[in-house]
This record gives C-alpha cells, sequence and structure tokens, in this order.
C-alpha cells in the first residue's frame, strides 16, 4: 500500500515538473492564438494605422487622418477607439477642443507592439513606448506635425524626403541620441542634440537639415548658457568643424554644409530671435524661421521662412 502511495506521490511530481515545463510554451501559444483572432479582424488600415505609430511613436486622430486615408475625422476618432478597446493601443488625453469633447493621442500597447513584430519584420520599436510627461507628448506632436507636413508637401513636389530622424528614434540605447552631434573645438567638447535630422533629395543633389523646436519657454539672451544664441554659435562651429560630416554615412552622401530650421509659436518670438541673431553677424540662410501655425503641404517648401534679415522671406530649399 505504501509502496503504492510513492508510486502515485512520484507520478504526481513528475506530472509537475513537466507541467511546469510546458507552461511558459501554453502561454506562448495561447498569445499566439489571441494574435491570431485580433489580426483577423484587423482591416488593412487597421494594420497601417499600427505600423505608423511604430513609425511616429504617438499620434492624433487628425494626423491619422492625413496619413492612413481615413474618410473622416470622426471615422478616424472611432476606428482608434475600436482598437484602444481591442488592447492594440494605448491613449493619454492632451488637450479638450470644446466642453465634453476630449482629444487623445494614440500610441502602441503592449499588445499591438507584438502584433507588429509578428506582422512586420522591419519593427522600428525595440520595445512598447511609454509616454508619462506631457511636456515631452506636446514636444513629440510638433515633431510629427512637421515631418508629416513636410511628407505631403513632397509628394507633389521634384523634392523627395529621402530620410527623416528624429530626436525620439527608436532602437538606441537609453541616454542615447541618433540625432547627437559632439565634437571638440578649442579643446572644449561641444554637444549639440537636434529635435530632427532630415535629408531632401532634388534635381541638384541631397541637402541636409536640421530642426529646432521652440515652443516659446526658452531663452534667447546670449547671456545664458542653454539660450538660443549659444545654440546658433554651436550650429556655427559645427559648420566650421564639419561635425556634421557624420551624417554623410548616415545619408550616404558628401554634403558640404546644412540649414538649421526653427519652429516657433508666433511671429513676435522670430524678430525677437532676429534681433539676437544681428549680434553674431551676417548669416544669410543659415538660419531660418517659421510659425508652427503657418506651415502647411502647400506652403512648407514655398517663401514661409524668415532669414537672420527682417522683412525677408525664404523657400528653405539650400540649392
Amino acid at each position: 500500500m505504501n509502496k503504492q502511495v510513492l508510486a502515485t506521490d512520484l507520478e504526481k511530481s513528475q506530472f509537475t515538473q513537466e507541467l511546469s515545463s510546458i507552461k511558459p510554451t501554453i502561454r506562448k501559444l495561447g498569445f499566439a492564438v489571441g494574435l491570431m483572432g485580433r489580426r483577423k479582424d484587423l482591416t488593412n488600415r487597421d494594420l497601417s494605422v499600427l505600423e505608423l505609430l511604430d513609425k511616429h511613436l504617438c499620434l492624433t486622430a487628425r494626423q491619422l487622418l492625413l496619413l492612413a486615408d481615413f474618410p473622416s475625422l470622426d471615422r478616424a476618432q472611432r476606428r482608434l477607439l475600436a482598437l484602444y478597446q481591442k488592447g492594440l493601443l494605448a491613449r493619454i488625453p492632451f488637450f479638450t477642443t470644446r466642453p465634453g469633447r476630449q482629444e487623445f493621442c494614440y500610441f502602441l500597447s503592449r499588445e499591438g507592439w507584438k502584433l507588429i513584430g509578428e506582422c512586420s519584420s522591419k519593427r522600428a520599436l525595440k520595445k512598447p513606448p511609454q509616454i508619462k510627461s506631457n511636456f515631452f507628448l506636446n514636444h513629440l506632436l510638433l515633431i510629427n506635425d512637421f515631418w508629416i507636413t513636410l511628407e505631403l508637401a513632397c509628394e507633389n513636389s521634384p523634392f523627395e524626403l529621402e530620410e527623416f530622424i528624429p530626436e525620439f528614434e527608436h532602437g538606441h540605447k537609453r541616454g542615447e541620441k541618433p540625432t547627437k552631434i559632439a565634437f571638440q573645438s578649442q579643446k572644449q567638447k561641444i554637444t549639440l542634440i537636434p529635435d530632427a535630422v532630415f535629408c531632401l533629395k532634388g534635381p541638384k543633389g541631397k541637402r541636409l537639415y536640421f530642426l529646432e523646436i521652440d515652443r516659446g519657454t526658452g531663452k534667447i539672451s546670449s547671456r545664458v548658457y542653454r539660450s538660443f544664441s549659444s545654440q546658433v554659435q554651436k550650429y556655427l562651429l559645427c559648420y566650421q568643424t564639419q561635425a556634421y560630416a557624420r551624417f554623410r554615412e548616415v545619408f550616404n552622401y558628401l554634403f558640404s554644409g546644412f540649414q538649421v530650421l526653427y519652429l516657433t509659436s508666433s511671429e513676435q518670438r522670430i524678430k525677437s530671435y532676429q534681433k539676437a541673431l544681428a549680434e553674431l553677424g551676417d548669416l544669410g540662410r543659415f538660419v531660418l524661421f517659421a510659425c508652427f501655425e503657418k506651415l502647411s503641404p502647400s506652403s512648407v517648401l514655398e517663401k514661409s521662412w524668415h532669414p537672420a534679415k527682417p522683412d525677408e522671406r525664404l523657400c528653405f530649399i539650400w540649392e
């Protein structure tokens, strides 16, 4: 009797060990079945939305209306809500347009991120996004606004947006920035981190641009270390030392220079910038300014940009 009990206990122990060893496989299988179920319910546009969020990190319904060919804003909002309810998207409120109407920014949830990994071999995100700061969120939305505007403008022009690298480019170790430029000047270590770096390809070759987003909160005075004036001086040193040459490999082109584009909040802010630049000498079209609200796909490649010289408008494309 005791031998039978011992044998039964031994069999139970072996079964428990075997079950423990296959539990991870069962969980993976269950997740895979869940993904297949979700994938079956998704349209091609749904998958396109997930891929766009993988690329841009975070987008609003208004931005996705332009990118994913939704017939209306209402349709875009309803479909994003459905994807959110399926657990494929996460969202965060960022402002209210009118009482009782909340606007959201959407990004991939963990399950949405895993689904993209199953559907695409070119997943940009190396881990599910986490967006906790409203300051970062607003900054991110402005970068994406310009990126989308530029992409749409290039569709009907002789120029091609060959690549756009935002500061938040995915796949880098913590603390690393893909737009970072570090160099030495007169034994001084200098670091620049543009909000984005992009390359336009046109009839006369490629051009390199650095983008800076100014929400009207930064200092302008040259007496402040992290001011606009000191930043422009760093860009001038970057040009003089050819530290920008590191992007020659990235874009596979022998750039002979670059331009810096500042997007800011008001015309008054631009006038303050121009006044500060007057102290640095004649910069020509090295630095250009524009207001967020005045840029659109029809105007971004036109004479909508202010140079250092007041009362003048230029096209930012550097030929």
